[in-house]
C-alpha cells in the first residue's frame, strides 16, 4: 500500500510538470510538427526587393525537431487583448500568426524613413552600438551618449551646401519641436535609424551631419550654436558662436576631432544646448534610439535569445524573425557577394548593418561587428541577433 502512494504521488506530479513545460513553451506550439505553414520554392536572392516574402528551398524542414512560435516580446497573449499598449494596433487579426516562429509585436509595424542621400561611409557600429560601453547592461533606449571607447575611423569632412529651406528662424523654434526623450542633460542628440553612417545626409529634405548615430543641424541659412561637451564629466569645453549651422558645426567637428584623436576615443562631441526651460528632468528618460523598446520587450527578447546558439538563431532568420531575415547570396554554387558572403541579414528590404552588403557572413566582414564566431551559418546568426537585441526585428 505505501508503494502504491509513492507511485500515485510521483505520477501525479509528472503530469503537472509536463502541464507547466507544455504551456512554457508558447501559444502555438505544435509538438507534432504536421500543422503550420510551409514554404516551397527556390532560394532567397539578395538582389531586389519584394513587398512579399519570396518561397524557400534551400532550407529543408524538419518535422522531428520542431520548434513552434518561441518568441514574443509583448509579455501578453493574444487573449489579453485589454491589456495596454503603446502601439497602434494593426488591421490583422491576433489569431493569425504572422510567421512560423516570431511574433514580436502584432499590434505594430515599424515605419520607414525617407531614403538618404549618400554620406561617408565609417566602419559599422551594429545593432548595439553603445555609445558608452560602461552602460552595456542598460535598455537601449535608457543609454547616454557618453564618451566611446572606440577607436578613431574618420575625420569630419565639411560639405558646401549652397541653399536650402528656412525652416526655423531661431535655435528656440527648433528646440521646442524635438521630441524630449531625445535631449540628453541640456543638449540635443537626436538618435538616427542604423544604416545612416557618419557623413552629411538630408533626411525628410533637411539637411544634418551624422555622427556616432545622431543627426546634428547643418543648414547653411539657419542659425545654431554649437558646444563643445567632454562626454567623461559633461563639462562644456568650448561654446562656439550663434552663426550658420554649417559653419558653426563644422568649427565645433575640427576641434572635437582633434582632441579626440590622440586620445583614441570618442570622448568630446558637439550638440546643440537648449534652453534651460528645456532641458531633461530628473524623471526624465533620454531615448538613445529610434526604436523604443519598452522593459518588458526588452526582457522578453533576452528571455527567447536565451540558450540560442548562433546556428538556432540562423534557423530562425531563414523563416524570418519579424522583419528580419537571412538571405542566400547566389545560388547552390555561388561563392557568395561581392563580399565573399554566403549570407546576408535583412531588416525589411535593407541589409544591416550597412545597406552595401559589407557586413555579412564571411570571417572578415562579419568581424567589423565582432560576429567572426565560427562558420558563415553561425556568423550570419551572431549579425542576427544583434538586430534581434536592438528591436529592429519587432
Amino acid at each position: 500500500m505505501k508503494k502504491l502512494t509513492v507511485f500515485c504521488a510521483t505520477a501525479f506530479a509528472l503530469i503537472v510538470s509536463a502541464e507547466v513545460f507544455a504551456q512554457a513553451r508558447g501559444p502555438r506550439y505544435n509538438p507534432g510538427g504536421g500543422g503550420g505553414s510551409s514554404s516551397s520554392g527556390g532560394s532567397r536572392s539578395s538582389g531586389g526587393s519584394s513587398s512579399s516574402s519570396p518561397s524557400r528551398s534551400s532550407r529543408p524542414s524538419s518535422s522531428s525537431s520542431p520548434r513552434g512560435p518561441r518568441y514574443n516580446p509583448t509579455p501578453s497573449t493574444p487573449s489579453s487583448s485589454s491589456s495596454s499598449s503603446s502601439s497602434t494596433p494593426s488591421s490583422s487579426s491576433s489569431s493569425t500568426p504572422r510567421g512560423p516562429r516570431y511574433n514580436p509585436n502584432p499590434s505594430s509595424n515599424p515605419s520607414t524613413p525617407s531614403t538618404p542621400s549618400t554620406g561617408s561611409v565609417s566602419v559599422p557600429r551594429g545593432a548595439r552600438y553603445n555609445n558608452n560601453p560602461a552602460s552595456a547592461n542598460i535598455p537601449t533606449h535608457q543609454q547616454n551618449p557618453g564618451a566611446v571607447l572606440v577607436r578613431r575611423t574618420i575625420t569630419h569632412v565639411p560639405r558646401v551646401i549652397h541653399s536650402g529651406p528656412i525652416r526655423f528662424h531661431t535655435p528656440h523654434d527648433y528646440y521646442v519641436l524635438v521630441n524630449r526623450r531625445f535631449i540628453y542633460r541640456s543638449w540635443l542628440q537626436e538618435p538616427v535609424s542604423w544604416y545612416y553612417n557618419d557623413g552629411y545626409w538630408d533626411i525628410d529634405g533637411y539637411p544634418y551631419y551624422v555622427h556616432r548615430s545622431y543627426r546634428y543641424r547643418y543648414s547653411p541659412v539657419e542659425m545654431c550654436q554649437y558646444e563643445l561637451v567632454d562626454g567623461n564629466d559633461y563639462t562644456v569645453t568650448q561654446t562656439f558662436p550663434v552663426e550658420a549651422c554649417t559653419t558653426a558645426y563644422d568649427a565645433c567637428a575640427v576641434q572635437r576631432d582633434a582632441l579626440n584623436s590622440p586620445l583614441g576615443i570618442e570622448r568630446y562631441f558637439c550638440a546643440e544646448k537648449v534652453d534651460a526651460e528645456l532641458a531633461q528632468q530628473p524623471t526624465e528618460v533620454f531615448q538613445a534610439s529610434t526604436t523604443d523598446i519598452s522593459d518588458a520587450q526588452e526582457a522578453a527578447i533576452s528571455s527567447w535569445l536565451s540558450g540560442m546558439e548562433y546556428k538556432d538563431i540562423f534557423d530562425e532568420g531563414r523563416d524570418s524573425v519579424g522583419n528580419c531575415s537571412i538571405w542566400k547570396n547566389g545560388g547552390v554554387f555561388s561563392s557568395g557577394n561581392d563580399f565573399k558572403c554566403r549570407w546576408t541579414v535583412k531588416v525589411g528590404d535593407k541589409a544591416f548593418p550597412l545597406t552595401d552588403e559589407s557586413v555579412c557572413s564571411d570571417d572578415d566582414a562579419a568581424a567589423k561587428v565582432g560576429c567572426n564566431v565560427g562558420n558563415e551559418k553561425e556568423n550570419a546568426g551572431c549579425i542576427l541577433k544583434q538586430a534581434i537585441q536592438a528591436g529592429l526585428c519587432l
